[in-house]
Parts: C-alpha cells; structure tokens; sequence
C-alpha cells in the first residue's frame, strides 16, 4: 500500500512538472508570437497613418510580405485600398484641372473665354494708370453661318479653330484673344502709343482671316468685321466697352463687311446688334411683325393675281424699324429661320382669307433667304403651313435670290425639286443682277422669273434690248416673267408690248397691311 502511494504520489509530481513546463513554454510562445503579430501590424499601422499623404504626394508604397494568413489578407485589402484611392486623387486632380481650364478657356479653340477676357479687362481697368490706354476689339465673322448650315458644325467648328490659331499669329505677343460665343471674338490690346497701331493690328486681322481656308479638301473663304472700341474714351466699365465695341462692328457690317470701325458717340442711336436681337425674340410675340403685301397685276387683263409678302417691323420705342437693317441681324443670329417660318405661317393664313368667297384664287409669294433655304426642315416648315392654313400648295410661291441659286448648284437643285414635287410655286428673284448662266438657268425648275426693278428703272433712259431678251428667253424655258418696281406708265406700256406677263410696282401699288390689301381685292373683284 505503501509502495503504491509513493509511485501515485511519484506520478504526480512528474504530471505536475510536465505542467508547469507546458504553461511555461505556452507563456514563453505566446510572448514570442504576440510580439511578432504586434510588430507585423505596427509595420502596417504604420503605413496605413501615412497613406494619404503618400497618395497625394504620388510615394511608392512599399507594403511588407507576411506568412500569417489573416495579416496576408488585411494587407491585400489595404493595396487595393491604395490603388482605389490613387485612382480617385488621380480623377479629383483631373477634374479640378478641367473645372480650372473651362473657368479659363474656349474648349474649342483654346483661347480665353467670356468670363476670363472680362476678367482680364476689368483688371486692365483698375490696374491701368489715366495716361494708359488699352482697347477692345469685336470680331464678328460675315457669313460664317450660312457656311456652318451648308457644310455642318463639324467642319464649321475646324474653321473656328483656325480662326483662333490665325489671330494668334497676329504680330503682337501681348494681345489677349478669345472667343466669347459662337463666331465672334474679342482681341484686347494691353496698351498703345498712337490710335494708327490700332488700325494696324486691325487690317492685320482682316488680312489674314480673308486668306483662304482648306478643310477636309474643301476651300473657304472667310472675312471679318470689326468693331473698335478705347478706354476711358468709350467706356469706363467691361460691359460699355464690349458693348460700344459691338456697336461700331456693326456699323462696320453696313459699311460692306470686311472692314474694321472705331466707335463714334454718334453711334448711340443705332441699337447693338445684342439689343436688336433681344427685341427680334419678342417682336413675333408681342405682335410687333406685320406683313404688308405689294399687289402683282396680270398685264393684259388688269387683274390682281397675286401679291408678294413683305415684312414689316413697328417697335413699341424705335418706331418703324427698316428690313435693311433687322434683317441681316436676323440672318447673322439665326433669327431668319423663326422669323421666316411666321412669315410663311401667316402668309399661308392670309391667302385663305384673300380667296375665301372668290371664284377665282389668287397666290401669295414669300421670299425665302439664304439661311432658310439652307435650313434642313425647310420642306417641313412650308408643309406644316400649308397645312395650318388649310391651302392650295399651288398657291404658295417662294421666291429665291439668284445669289441664292448659285450658291451650292447641286443642293439647290435638289431641294427646288423635292418643292415642286409638293406642288409649290418656284420663283428666281432679282434675276441679272448676278453671275448665274443661261444653260444654269435651264436647269433650276423654276416657274416663274422676276426680273429686277434696277433694269426697269433704265428703261426710260437706255437700251431696253435687256428687258426684252430677259423676256423671251424666260418664255422660252415655259416660265411666267414678273417685273418688279414699275413706277411709270411708259414702263408699263414697253413690258406690254414685249408680252410681259406680270407687274409689280408703285405705279400700281405700294406694299400695303392686310386691311388695305383686302379693300383692294374688293375694289378689283
């Protein structure tokens, strides 16, 4: 019995030993693996503190190798982390970038925009000393829209851009270029001695913008009107001196386009292009648009057949407003094709109550402009207005300039055609005063010639062997021959004996609003 304690108590010790050197070692090991497990994390805690300025400051990452599984995946977690956020600095810095350079710049032409050139002027104002001088230039281009609806805005924008490249290479380094919309540009010149170097820099402009342009292997010609304004002279403040700028390239657009003018204090009664073309987009809704309309007579019988439509502008402040000059501020900012597109809707919409309760109809003929007939809805545009007004299409004739006609042959052909298949009336207008050619002449499907009042107008004092040829060859090629401004009676008698067709003109009739018009069909029913 004694024997077995000893050898229970013997067993005892050993497992106790074998115990307390287990927990000793498992102490020692757990010591040994949390210090590594610490050290591996501080390595990565570490980083991890660090990771955003490492970011921003575009540091390589160097992330350490760890056989503990759980560490393995917490670290690869965080590189994806860093390639996410490196991504995300990167899009944040290219964004700024861009919000920096479109607060700046035209991101077509890349040269200073509106905001950034009226930022430079207003610093030029008040960092300018009284005996400094610097001046603003307004750069409107002629025409360049009915370029852009012929060959599209693609093409149209491949010549802002070299538009933009040529005022660069303009001989002075210090003037500020921009584009502030469309086809108009500002150049500010900094400073100047005398007003010469103005007018300089000016013809400069003008001469390169005339040269021609070559673009997917089509030529352009372009030209420039600019308008000149100086400070203090004309203006104390940004918006007077773009204004009065605006102002005086207008009037350079009068005086035949391609030409540069200073602004004058005489100037203040002629309206800003910006005001006349805020008012044109009132004007059809406040009523201000009327249409008169110049009676067209048959020679022979004396009869009213028809009249041309005209259109009239009478602002509430300007008074009567000459087509001369509001018409080709509507061509210049598009305006022509809303304007046109009343026109032709309320033409259509008088015609029916000219012939409603008449045995006999008569027609009404609309001019249709460059930028109109250029305009891709214009077979829409007619057609929704013969249809509004409920119209004979045969009565409706659109009338287009022979400049017009020469203008892209084929197109114009094409779109005559698709007209007349819709059984609309064709007229060629003003026809020789242009360069058109008797064999293009036979080619257009046109119904009817007006022949210009500037050939009229000479018959009483030179050779009406024009007259009479212009005549017999339309005849000839089956159309109806109109002549246009007959103010005498001996006119009237020549046209009569050479078998003119039709007569417009004072000597019958003015254009007239439609009251007046309708008194006269009833006088002449």
């Amino acid at each position: 019995m004694s024997d077995y304690n000893t050898q229970l108590y013997n067993t005892y010790i050993q497992l106790l030993v074998v115990a307390l050197f287990s927990t000793f070692l498992a102490v020692v090991l757990s010591f040994f693996i949390s210090n590594w497990l610490q050290k591996e994390l501080n390595n990565v805690l570490l980083l991890t503190n660090n990771l955003t300025e490492n970011i921003t400051s575009n540091e390589k990452i160097d992330w350490p190798h760890s056989l503990i599984k759980e560490i393995f995946y917490l670290i690869a977690a965080f590189k994806q982390s860093e390639i996410k956020l490196k991504k995300l600095f990167q899009e944040n810095i290219a964004t700024k970038l861009d919000l920096q350079y479109l607060a700046h710049y035209d991101p077509l032409t890349n040269v200073y925009n509106r905001n950034y050139i009226m930022k430079n002027i207003n610093e030029l104002i008040e960092h300018s000393p009284n005996s400094v001088n610097f001046s603003v230039l307004f750069i409107d281009l002629d025409r360049f829209k009915i370029v852009n609806d012929t060959v599209g805005h693609r093409i149209g924008d491949k010549l802002l851009v070299e538009v933009a490249e040529r005022l660069r290479e303009i001989n002075d380094n210090n003037l500020l270029i921009s584009r502030i919309g469309g086809d108009e540009f500002i150049v500010v010149v900094p400073s100047y001695d005398e007003v010469d170097s103005l007018s300089k820099i000016a013809n400069e402009i003008i001469e390169s913008l005339n040269q021609s342009y070559h673009v997917e292997g089509n030529e352009f010609h372009l030209s420039a009107s600019i308008g000149i304004s100086v400070y203090p002279d004309d203006g104390k403040d940004v918006h007077t001196l773009i204004k009065n700028a605006d102002i005086a390239m207008y009037a350079a657009k009068d005086n035949g386009k391609n030409t540069y003018e200073f602004y004058n204090s005489s100037y203040n009664s002629v309206t800003s292009k910006v005001e006349m073309e805020n008012e044109l987009r009132h004007a059809i809704e406040r009523k201000e648009l009327q249409l008169f309309y110049q009676p067209k007579v048959n020679i022979a019988s004396g009869e009213i057949v028809g009249a041309e439509a005209l259109i009239r502008w009478i602002h509430p402040t300007y008074g009567f407003v000459s087509p001369a000059d509001f018409i080709p501020i509507a061509e210049e900012t598009g305006l022509i094709i809303p304007m046109g597109e009343w026109i032709l809707e309320q033409a259509c919409k008088d015609l029916f109550i000219w012939n409603t309760n008449r045995t006999k109809n008569i027609s009404v003929s609309v001019n249709i402009s460059m930028h109109q007939f250029l305009n891709e809805n214009l077979l829409k545009s007619v057609e929704n207005a013969i249809n509004l007004a409920k119209i004979d299409p045969t009565l409706l004739e659109l009338e287009i300039t022979e400049s017009v006609a020469m203008f892209q042959p084929e197109i114009v052909i094409e779109k005559l055609k698709n007209l007349k298949n819709k059984g609309i009336t064709l007229a060629l207008d003003d026809f020789g005063t242009g360069y058109s050619s008797l064999n293009y002449l036979k080619m257009l499907p046109i119904d009817v010639l007006k022949i210009d009042q500037s050939f009229i107008k000479d018959m009483d004092h030179a050779d009406t062997t024009i007259v009479r040829s212009l005549i017999e060859i339309a005849h000839s090629l089956h159309m109806t021959v109109v002549a246009e401004g007959v103010e005498t009676k001996s006119q009237l008698n020549y046209l009569q004996g050479v078998h003119c067709d039709l007569f417009q003109g004072y000597y019958f009739s003015k254009a007239i609003p439609q009251e007046e018009f309708l008194k006269l069909l009833r006088i002449f029913k």
